[in-house]
């Protein structure tokens, strides 16, 4: 019964998610927003039913989103980084707290980096300022340390608020 119910529970998120991806696909404005919100969707499959679960949601995802999508950066974005940071972060955070801010922007910028190169020769850019890649770098940081701040409170309100009354009415 429980694995019944996992699955379910996997698919309405996969749903949910993709739906939320092509919104920001379709808009183009949201794009970044949508990816996000469809990443944070894993973590309280990853709190219940555990790490395959989560990356099963990320895999059936990252899947559809390249399918469907007309705009295709949500869904590379997802692919690339977001949709499997919830699992990385909850890896990162049994480290301890500096250690795991290190690898955290490690990893960060290292997928950064990997898609800026990859956006150069698919755009055929001859030549790219170094202020606009420090103010690149500078800003993408700054989000993704408040988008890691998010996760974690929004991870403490789901453990302390959400997770016991959905318990107490069974839905989990």
């Amino acid at each position: 019964m429980k694995k019944t119910k996992a699955v379910a529970i996997c698919g309405i998120i996969c749903a949910l998610s993709c739906v939320a991806m092509y919104i920001g696909s379709a808009t183009q404005v949201f794009d970044i927003s949508a990816c996000v919100f469809a990443a944070l969707l894993i973590i309280p499959v990853y709190i219940e039913y555990g790490t395959w679960y989560a990356m099963l949601i990320f895999a059936v995802t990252s899947v559809i989103s390249l399918l469907m999508l007309p705009y295709k950066f949500p869904a590379a974005l997802y692919l690339c980084f977001a949709g499997y940071y919830p699992v990385l972060k909850a890896f990162f955070e049994r480290r301890g707290a500096v250690l795991s801010w290190i690898l955290k922007l490690l990893s960060f910028n290292a997928i950064l980096t990997a898609l800026i190169i990859a956006a150069r020769y698919i755009a055929a850019l001859e030549y790219v300022s170094l202020a606009l890649n420090i103010a690149v770098f500078a800003l993408a940081n700054a989000v993704f340390i408040i988008t890691d701040i998010l996760a974690t409170r929004l991870i403490t309100l789901y453990i302390t608020k959400y997770r016991p009354t959905l318990k107490r009415r069974g839905l989990l």
